[in-house]
């Protein structure tokens, strides 16, 4: 997944160019909120992060139309994490036999503008030259991604019913030619704008800043695994002590049902 989120930048990067100088964004986070997605978190679980009540999965007041990504968030802080870990897969999965539906629900949940039509127009080329000429795994996957796996979020900024900025931390899997797909674990950026609901705001990163003009403390952990593999390992605590080298820990908080 890792890979597939530098195509999306690097492509970025082009189209801006062309239209451009720099590519601002359209909305941006208000100040930095640390309490906005804390309160009433649990201790610390099992690897040493404070437990929030969030999960992922769940949240919102509906579903969009793919029947299972919830919508219908109030507006806090706390529905912005919620939704970030909700929406993710919207951008990062790609099955050729689910991308039509799949597509459906990133529009709802996409304000109009480059990175949206990027998004698009990646996964509809060919429906991804069919589907990397009908390779994937279980079942046509080519991307997937695990947000529980990963199960952390970071929120860098956030002003409620406007604009916040969060950094999730998942697992993924992709797909490999004659092989199991590559599991990965990495840290994605997620940016929201308010319009009625938490929408997917139109923001790229800068290309080769991982602090998004020092909007972020750091890039976060990422690792690609060694080997092949249909599933994710569990995170242990050597794990995530390995990945955090060099990056700071504070801020980070665990999903309720983050996989452990």
């Amino acid at each position: 997944m890792r890979a597939r989120w530098k195509v999306l930048i690097a492509v970025a990067v082009v189209i801006v160019a062309a239209v451009a100088s720099a590519l601002v964004m359209s909305l941006r986070p208000g100040s930095p909120d640390p309490g906005g997605s804390q309160s009433a978190l649990g201790p610390s679980g099992k690897l040493g992060f404070p437990v929030s009540q969030l999960a992922v999965g769940q949240g919102g007041t509906k579903t969009a139309a793919d029947g299972k990504t919830p919508i219908g968030y109030d507006g806090s802080c706390e529905s912005a994490a919620q939704a970030a870990a909700n929406y993710l897969p919207l951008r990062a999965d790609f099955n050729a036999k689910t991308w039509e539906t799949q597509k459906k629900a990133l529009l709802q949940v996409s304000l109009p503008g480059p990175q949206k039509d990027l998004t698009l127009q990646l996964n509809d080329s060919n429906a991804m030259n069919k589907a990397m000429q009908e390779g994937g795994f279980d079942g046509g996957w080519i991307d997937r991604s695990d947000v529980k796996a990963g199960g952390l979020y970071r929120l860098a900024s956030c002003e409620a019913k406007n604009s916040a900025l969060i950094q999730v931390f998942s697992g993924s899997l992709t797909a490999q030619v004659n092989t199991a797909p590559r599991p990965a674990f990495s840290t994605v950026e997620v940016e929201l704008a308010w319009d009625g609901d938490w929408k997917f705001a139109n923001a790229f990163q800068p290309s080769g800043d991982p602090t998004m003009g020092g909007r972020l403390k750091d890039a976060g952990p990422a690792m690609q695994l060694e080997g092949f593999s249909q599933t994710l390992p569990v995170l242990t605590a050597k794990d995530l002590n390995a990945l955090f080298q060099g990056k700071g820990r504070e801020g980070w908080i665990e999903y309720a049902n983050a996989t452990r």
